[in-house]
């Protein structure tokens, strides 16, 4: 046999094993018609946007009315493999009972040992959303990361759990994404990142996702000071155009705890919004706190003053009523002061504080009676000559 027939034959027979990714037909670029399928687990370096965006699988949507299932507070569970014959999506039965995502060590790009049960090498994966259906539209800020993996990629089937608190997609759609960055000393540095149509199930939350925005290099959960709270982008690094984050080439970012992401659904989403939603409460609380208080403040000099000169005016006068809406510490307890006649001053009060103020205005009534006396003494005398 020829050699170049060979070396066809060789290929047709076993799966290419490249690098990784995660298998949905749901994704853009899949071809239900290639079971050996594997140019999605092609990386992406040193890329322009239109080139590296989707994967260049912008126009290569998938099959009408086919989305990848995302269930509010439940589990995605997928595949990732080097090739789609090792998947449920392939052909071969020998082939499809792979336990790990790849048959060499090699696309997984890590120092662990082939088939080791609990790897330290790998750095994780991600499944972001945008609530977006259209591929022309969509952006790369517009994703968030809902869910990571921290073993991913090393075995086949891997598990997303995904927030309860995520809304349900518009009536077309969402866009989600899957991310993958591997260890540094293990390869050339890259990225991977393909496309997938997508819908939120059994969703009941209705508050939108807040903008994300890139992680802050961290340490979660060990120390958590320098952590991004809330949505966080997925990292597009290493390309010609549109990175986000750039770090150098030896220092790339992980999904996992090194960058702030737990393991698992990312539960945080909403945690920086309703934190600003409690400060504002507090602080609005507290300024209308300060602004009853200082008008309690005025009022309750206002009242004392007028509770003293208004008496002795009232001796020839109408009645004078004289109130406080709201009081201070300074008064806690008055809520209004009223004299329905010169020689009925009344104090209404709900605590001890107002007494003193009331025994203050008993001494004021005696010194008002004692006048009235006098004045009526003097009248008589005028009246008798």
């Amino acid at each position: 046999m020829p050699i170049h027939i060979l070396a066809l034959a060789l290929t047709l027979a076993a799966p290419a094993a490249a690098h990784i990714a995660l298998w949905d037909p749901a994704m853009y670029g899949w071809n239900a018609s290639d079971p050996n399928q594997n140019d999605a687990v092609t990386p992406l370096y040193n890329l322009t946007f239109d080139e590296w965006w989707f994967h260049g699988y912008i126009d290569q949507p998938p099959a009408a009315d086919t989305f990848m299932s995302l269930p509010a507070g439940g589990i995605y569970h997928g595949q990732v493999a080097c090739n789609k014959a090792f998947t449920s999506y392939g052909d071969s039965a020998t082939q499809e009972e792979l336990y790990y995502a790849c048959d060499t060590i090699g696309a997984l790009h890590t120092s662990d040992a082939y088939g080791t049960a609990s790897p330290t090498d790998v750095k994780g994966c991600a499944l972001s959303i945008a609530y977006e259906s259209d591929p022309q539209t969509v952006q790369p800020e517009d994703f968030a990361v809902v869910s990571t993996n921290a073993s991913c990629p090393w075995f086949k089937d891997v598990d997303f759990a995904i927030p309860a608190d995520i809304p349900a997609c518009p009536a077309d759609g969402c866009t989600c994404q899957f991310n993958w960055v591997h260890s540094d000393d293990s390869g050339s540095e890259q990225i991977y990142s393909l496309m997938y149509r997508c819908n939120v199930t059994g969703a009941t939350a209705t508050e939108a996702i807040p903008s994300s925005t890139v992680a802050n290099k961290c340490d979660y959960p060990t120390d958590t000071s320098n952590c991004t709270v809330g949505p966080r982008q997925p990292f597009y690094w290493l390309q010609a155009e549109r990175n986000n984050i750039f770090q150098g080439y030896y220092d790339p970012p992980y999904y996992n705890g090194a960058y702030g992401f737990m393991d698992g659904a990312q539960t945080d989403l909403f945690a920086a919004s309703n934190a600003s939603t409690s400060a504002n409460s507090t602080n609005s609380a507290n300024s209308t706190i300060s602004t009853n208080t200082a008008a309690a403040s005025d009022a309750g000099i206002s009242l004392m003053i007028s509770a003293t000169v208004n008496v002795y005016v009232a001796v020839a006068s109408a009645p004078i009523s004289a109130s406080a809406s709201s009081v201070s510490s300074s008064m806690p307890s008055v809520s209004s002061v009223s004299f329905a006649s010169a020689s009925s001053p009344t104090v209404t009060s709900t605590g001890g504080s107002c007494k003193r103020r009331k025994r203050a205005l008993d001494v004021d009534d005696q010194h008002v009676r004692r006048v009235s006396r006098r004045s009526r003494a003097r009248r008589a005398e005028g009246d008798s000559t």
